[in-house]
């Protein structure tokens, strides 16, 4: 893609591969006569799930059954909300997008404890992403005392986080079980 502007100034860009991705671009100023000035931009463009829904389902995506936040049209069990905040495309079963839980030592305490690491698209804004843990698959806890960040970085558009069940791996609860939690305000 290229743009012009008066007679010696362009602009060129890189499209992105998917939505949300980071958009490259070139900008060349001249007034005609050397040295031309240069410089390279990469905009990281931010999205809101509505957007998201209108670029999959349409113009009419408020009125589509599948563009509903707990929708699942991949028919994988994954509503459309987490998968936005994962960076999956809706209609394909993203099961190698889910985050992963592991039982993982601690440097603070040298003890066990269950982790859930998510890689999440960072250009998805408006959405909160936290961790509930459970000892019996019914009462879910996600409060301070219950979970804390163990890590949270970000590389190439992509934010990690992994999340750490503070109820020590069996210990006073046998069992433990942790989930992704993502919710709009």
């Amino acid at each position: 893609m290229a743009i012009a502007w008066a007679s010696f100034n362009t602009a060129t860009g890189t499209p992105p591969n998917g939505i949300g991705a980071p958009f490259a671009m070139t900008v060349t100023s001249s007034n005609g006569f050397n040295p031309t000035s240069t410089q390279q931009f990469t905009l990281g463009v931010q999205g809101t799930f509505s957007l998201r829904q209108s670029l999959y389902f349409g113009a009419n995506a408020n009125a589509s059954p599948n563009a509903a936040a707990l929708a699942t049209p991949a028919g994988d069990g994954i509503p459309n909300l987490i998968k936005y905040a994962l960076g999956a495309n809706p209609f394909v079963p993203s099961g190698e997008a889910l985050p992963v839980a592991a039982l993982t030592l601690d440097p603070k305490d040298s003890l066990q404890h269950l982790t859930l690491t998510v890689a999440l698209d960072a250009s998805a804004t408006g959405t909160t992403v936290t961790a509930r843990v459970s000892s019996d698959l019914v009462t879910w806890q996600s409060d301070a005392g219950f979970t804390e960040i163990a890590s949270d970085s970000m590389v190439n558009g992509t934010r990690t986080i992994t999340f750490r069940d503070l109820t020590l791996s069996g210990t006073t609860a046998p069992r433990r079980y942790i989930r992704l939690s993502v919710s709009m305000p």
